[in-house]
């Protein structure tokens, strides 16, 4: 066999390994998305998922608009949303088809992501495996199993980014509309991302100014989308929220409150969540990025590099504002002081170019650089932020803010008192440890251990956390089957008195409500200041107006909440009382 056969073969066999282990990356992001997924039979998150929920619902011209409760929620999410509810009304099915979406929108990152891997100088296989890899992290898939919008907003991040930056490398009308249509869409699935929708708005200017004029027409497709899809999601929360759309005006409230010492704490726990959370992949991609900016801004050039490093630059500062307003010295809450979910999508897309970087075996000085970061953020949130987050009874916390971190022991649903602050450091640690080793060996190394703690954390974190931690939730809301038996008419939720958990009880239980008994009308009113519209009544299990309304008691709710089904008197009472079917006084 001669040199140039052995050759080829050996190249065949090294191509047939690569591929086979990207389809093996694939699969077990395949496998993780499902799993998760599989056990979704109804919302936890009674704002948001509701509110997307409800926003189809109006869309889609199905039941009267809600009347919802906290504030409201975009409407890109929603507008997929809209086909399921024509095709069916069903509640239940309506849930888990928006589940379903969103498993779909997580499986499609994986093709930008490849895209992104390849832009760093990896071969179609390997980045393809770094690309599926990190699409099965906790802090990604650990989102699917909820009608929630952070799939399709990483989705559209991700295209938003492979637009820029093949705009970037061929600046054509073409390539510009579509990097300013998706930056709109991006902005429109949830408004956290406006600064990147002004960046690249920002980008399309200065470059207009230097001559591209095909920059104007991305400024006009971009404009031309987010102007009239903002005004009908300002309509919407019109229609469903007493405020309207309040969660702009609380977001300026809180940017001219801003604290700056609960700023710096929020900034720093948000920074190591996406070290940790991310393994130090995060931080080699942040560091390559701001490394290649600053040398096109030392040159003068306007590059995609320079749009990225001031989208994340904006967009983390919007999340730092966000959150720095509930970590002050009375908070309560433990997720907020390592908060995650605002930033998760860019730190995905950090990793990506993080791992890729890795496996290349690049840029070691950029690596170290990295590594050195990540040990002063580490430090910083470990010596300065820890003893402040609270501990010990009257404490809680939303385990999807910190969703890439659910594997790891949590309160609620372990002995544990805290978060995982120390463990999850260490670990991170070793792997941006093995990470500056420059040898094929540890490179493989790095990908084999990334790998296995991110998709067996994406499982563990959905058997060990979040399905004990909610399971009492999925038992709640029950009076929606008696409802159900009993009219097709419309029933009214009375918000005086509702339990108080995560949020409030009058958010939880009104929205709950509203959405297990669409398409029927729901009419939300408070027994203090007025009588009940409808003959059937959700109020408390101790009613206070039952007596003086002459209200007999239908059936409790299960679960977590005190909530009850009345029934007014009318012909409904008469045949109830008679049927044996209320309640003994």
């Amino acid at each position: 066999m001669s040199e140039a056969t052995h050759r080829w073969r050996s190249r065949t066999r090294g191509e047939a390994a690569s591929w086979a282990m990207a389809a093996a990356a694939v699969l077990a992001a395949v496998v993780v998305q499902l799993y998760t997924a599989a056990d979704a039979s109804g919302p936890i998150y009674y704002t948001d998922e509701v509110g997307y929920l409800s926003n189809a619902q109006l869309l889609a011209g199905v039941g009267e608009p809600r009347d919802l409760s906290f504030t409201s929620y975009y409407l890109g999410w929603s507008l997929l949303i809209v086909p399921i509810w024509w095709l069916t009304q069903d509640p239940a099915t309506v849930y888990q088809a928006a589940v379903g979406l969103s498993v779909v929108c997580g499986l499609a990152l994986i093709v930008p992501l490849t895209a992104i891997a390849r832009r760093t100088g990896l071969s179609l296989p390997a980045a393809v495996t770094v690309a599926a890899v990190v699409s099965a992290a906790p802090a990604r898939v650990l989102t699917s199993g909820y009608a929630l919008a952070e799939n399709l907003l990483t989705l559209v991040l991700a295209g938003t980014v492979l637009a820029a930056w093949r705009y970037a490398e061929h600046p054509t009308h073409g390539r510009a509309a579509l990097l300013g249509s998706t930056a709109a869409m991006l902005f429109l699935t949830h408004g956290r991302t406006l600064p990147v929708l002004l960046v690249c708005m920002l980008w399309f200017a200065m470059l207009a100014v230097r001559g591209t004029w095909s920059a104007v027409t991305g400024i006009g497709c971009a404009v031309a989308l987010a102007v009239p899809m903002y005004a009908l999601n300002q309509w919407v929360a019109g229609q469903m929220y007493l405020e309207g759309a309040g969660r702009e005006e609380r977001g300026i409230l809180r940017l001219l409150s801003l604290d700056p010492g609960q700023a710096v704490v929020a900034g720093t726990g948000q920074a190591w969540y996406a070290v940790v959370s991310w393994l130090g992949l995060s931080m080699i991609g942040l560091t390559v990025l701001l490394v290649a900016a600053g040398r096109h801004l030392r040159a003068r050039r306007l590059s995609v590099e320079v749009w990225a490093a001031l989208a994340v630059a904006g967009a983390t500062m919007v999340s730092v504002v966000w959150i720095s307003a509930v970590v002050g010295e009375t908070a309560t809450r433990i997720d907020t002081f390592a908060y995650g979910r605002y930033l998760d999508p860019f730190a995905t897309i950090l990793s990506v170019v993080g791992l890729a970087v890795v496996v290349r075996r690049a840029q070691r000085q950029t690596v170290r650089g990295a590594a050195a970061a990540a040990a002063v953020v580490a430090g910083a949130f470990l010596l300065a932020v820890v003893p402040r987050i609270p501990s010990g009874p009257g404490t809680w916390w939303v385990p999807l803010n910190v969703s890439g971190l659910l594997h790891w022991d949590w309160p609620n649903v372990t002995t544990a008192s805290t978060g995982p602050w120390v463990a999850a450091t260490v670990l991170a640690a070793v792997v941006l440890t093995l990470s500056l080793v420059q040898r094929r060996w540890a490179s493989h190394a790095v990908l084999g251990v990334v790998a296995v703690v991110l998709v067996g954390g994406s499982v563990l974190g959905e058997a060990k956390t979040l399905r004990p931690f909610y399971a009492a939730w999925y038992d709640s809301f029950t009076l929606r089957e008696d409802v159900a038996e009993l009219t097709d008419g419309p029933v009214s939720f009375d918000t005086a008195d509702t339990t108080t958990v995560e949020g409030g009880g009058d958010t939880v239980s009104r929205n709950a409500y509203q959405f297990w008994l669409a398409p029927r009308t729901v009419e939300v009113f408070d027994s203090d200041a007025s009588d009940p519209p409808t003959e059937l009544v959700i109020a408390r299990k101790e009613w206070p107006r039952a007596e003086a309304l002459g209200a007999r008691k239908v059936a409790d709710d299960t679960g977590l909440f005190d909530n009850a089904l009345w029934v007014l008197p009318g012909d409904l009472l008469d045949e109830l009382a008679a049927s044996g079917g209320l309640e003994t006084p």
